[in-house]
């Protein structure tokens, strides 16, 4: 018995090490090869989708702080909070370079560095600030798509226990009548068809989790309960701590899911998307190509709201100190994996995936779950947006439901039940299809 534990550890011990070996040699060069980024969303200029956001940063905060203090506040919370006089003239370049083009300083094009001061330039007219010329070696900035890509390793047995949970996760989907498919263009999901063909299909993106949907099992068999409603199920294995570094494209998921759309449901149906976490950007991608179709979204924990703020990024990757058990959590098994933090670091674009809630279509109902103590989101400022859109909603055909709480973490909807009551009371108010 002792011999064959023997072997076995060192059967084990050869894997690890040629693992190992693996990821230095191949894995971690592919991580950090440069991706090229995709282009702004609509028609608007980069320096005018730029200035868009710093007149919403007027509207936020605290109503003591005017709106040079916002701005100064906005811009030092993506250079990790130094103090404002340290950022120089060559440093916010810097930061608006990665900003507006995903681009080091070097490689802008003269145009481009035009747009750049057009930002500046209304930023010391409306503001009045002016930066200090120079660069300041110390004033660094998050630019998460050109910094290196610095996972911690995991061992070949984690992934081999994230196998398991994927397989114990695909036994359940098909117990609960689910089937695996893929499209041409290798979008992966699962579905089901419904019994009642009144009902809006449901487009479900999971977030950042192990095995895909593995953790949202219990959830989507409460909400689908009843067997009436088809469901949608999309894969993104980037995300879900498998061994996967060519995620699809925004273009090749909206083009994927029209694809299974058509495949299994009618012409001109309507759906129902719901994304949770960082699964909410498919979402904000679906309203931009096929608005007509969508008649309700629910985003739960949603990075998309206010994400040219810098609390998601600095929050789940570039966390130095922490304060709860969670956020060790968080930032041990989520934001350090390998294939995580290479699809955020070479495939995420904020601009292509914030959500502005007001350019939300008018029929388009929205429901948005907010945790009070969120440890990627900020919570509160997420949900004075939503209030103060929900006011501004009451005189036009806007439809927004909040639910928001204040005991809650990121993901803590996954265990509260009466959230998951109260979701399927508004996913049941869905009836057109």
């Amino acid at each position: 018995m002792s011999t064959l534990v023997t072997i076995a550890g060192a059967i084990l011990a050869l894997a690890e090490a040629m693992f190992y070996i693996f990821y230095r040699l191949y894995l971690l060069p592919h991580m950090n090869a440069p991706s090229r980024a995709p282009p702004y969303p609509g028609k608007c200029s980069r320096s005018d989708f730029i200035l868009r956001i710093l007149r919403r940063i007027e509207n936020e905060g605290s109503a003591e702080d005017n709106e040079r203090m916002k701005i100064k506040k906005f811009l030092r919370g993506w250079f990790f909070d130094i103090e404002f006089e340290a950022i120089l003239q060559g440093n916010i370049v810097e930061f608006l370079a990665w900003a507006m083009f995903s681009k080091h300083t070097g490689c802008l094009e003269s145009d481009e560095r035009l747009q750049i001061e057009k930002v500046l330039e209304y930023v010391a007219t409306v503001y009045s600030i002016k930066f200090t010329e120079g660069y300041n070696e110390t004033a660094k900035c998050a630019r998460l798509n050109l910094e290196p890509v610095s996972p911690l390793h995991r061992p070949l047995l984690f992934y081999v226990a994230i196998s398991f949970l994927a397989l114990i996760s695909s036994v359940v989907l098909n117990s609960l009548g689910f089937r695996k498919r893929k499209t041409r263009n290798q979008l992966v999901y699962w579905v089901r068809s419904g019994t009642n063909p009144a009902l809006s299909p449901l487009i479900f993106f999971h977030g950042i989790a192990p095995a895909c949907h593995f953790p949202y099992i219990p959830l989507l068999h409460y909400l689908l309960s009843n067997n009436e409603r088809s469901a949608l199920l999309v894969e993104n294995n980037c995300v879900s701590m498998t061994m996967n570094m060519d995620p699809l494209t925004e273009f090749g998921v909206v083009d994927g899911i029209q694809l299974a759309t058509a495949r299994h449901f009618p012409t001109n149906k309507k759906f129902v998307l719901m994304g949770h976490s960082v699964g909410t950007c498919p979402i904000t991608w679906c309203l931009r190509a096929f608005p007509e179709s969508v008649e309700k979204i629910f985003l739960l924990d949603p990075v998309t709201l206010l994400l040219s703020n810098h609390d998601v990024a600095v929050n789940f990757l570039y966390r130095k100190s922490y304060k709860t058990i969670s956020e060790i959590v968080i930032d041990l098994f989520a934001s350090k994996e390998m294939f995580t933090r290479t699809f955020l670091g070479r495939h995420f674009f904020w601009f292509r995936n914030e959500l502005w809630l007001e350019d939300v279509p008018g029929h388009v109902e929205t429901t948005i779950l907010i945790a009070g103590k969120d440890e990627i989101v900020n919570g509160e400022s997420v949900r004075r947006l939503v209030e103060s859109l929900k006011l501004k909603s009451k005189n036009d055909e806007k439809q927004i439901d909040l639910i928001y709480r204040e005991s809650l973490t990121h993901a803590g909807m996954l265990l509260d039940r009466s959230i998951y009551s109260e979701l399927r009371s508004n996913l049941s108010s869905c009836l057109k299809g």
